[in-house]
């Protein structure tokens, strides 16, 4: 069974408006993809889009700092791997600065090795995919992250 959620929110009127949700219809449909990889970035566009998510995309960590800040997405996919400033690095940045700290992260890479793991949960990750990752794989850990945020 869904179950309904409401948000409230004032409308310039003074009046307060509630919008009903349900599961997997998220307020936000903001995600920002953090890849240094064309083809990553292209495969992750194409299947979130698919299922309504609007997509930013930057290739560095500072890039992903910046468009964090001024965009205020719902989720961030962040790659470990990157040039400049790898995703852990990133990961603590958004964690620390006050208005970035409660967007949920899942970090993707292709280190599966446990301490790689352990290293972004305990820095705040919400979840870690193992890259290659199945597009199944990808939509259950977004879904996952982005209800586990909104309760």
């Amino acid at each position: 069974m869904t179950k309904n959620r409401y948000e409230f929110t004032e409308h310039p009127t003074g009046c307060q408006l509630r919008r009903r949700y349900r599961k997997g219809n998220f307020l936000n449909k903001k995600i920002l993809l953090v890849d240094d990889e064309a083809d990553v970035l292209e495969m992750l566009t194409s299947r979130l889009k698919k299922s309504g998510f609007e997509i930013l995309i930057a290739s560095t960590g500072p890039e992903a700092l910046e468009a964090a800040r001024l965009e205020k997405p719902g989720l961030i996919i962040l790659d470990v791997m990157m040039p400049q400033m790898n995703g852990y690095d990133v990961l603590e940045r958004l964690k620390a600065a006050g208005e970035t700290s409660q967007i949920p992260v899942i970090m993707a890479s292709a280190k599966g090795q446990k301490d790689a793991v352990d290293r972004a949960l305990a820095g705040g990750a919400a979840a870690y995919l193992v890259k290659p990752f199945s597009s199944a794989a990808l939509m259950e850990t977004v879904h996952k992250a982005l209800e586990n945020f909104s309760r």
